[in-house]
């Protein structure tokens, strides 16, 4: 998990591509923006949180409800081992 700055060129930030690469899952995040910090006049996401998991596991993401006086919103994860 972390900041990856992908607020400028997106899926394109080669340290995001690579870890993306890596850590494949989840499928598919809260679309939200993660940074508060309005930029361009639009709100951006620009943390993410990923992982390599086994077969059996899911793991999905969402982005907390509010900042907690913070410029960025937290990410929460979640595990879940299929029965």
């Amino acid at each position: 998990a972390g900041d990856f700055n992908t607020w400028v060129r997106e899926h394109r930030e080669p340290a995001y591509t690579e870890a993306r690469r890596v850590f494949p899952h989840p499928r598919s995040n809260d679309p939200g923006p993660t940074h508060h910090f309005e930029l361009g006049g639009v709100l951006r996401r620009s943390d993410h949180m990923m992982a390599r998991l086994p077969d059996g596991w899911t793991m999905t993401v969402e982005r907390g409800p509010e900042t907690f006086g913070s410029d960025h919103y937290p990410l929460i994860g979640r595990l879940s081992l299929r029965s």
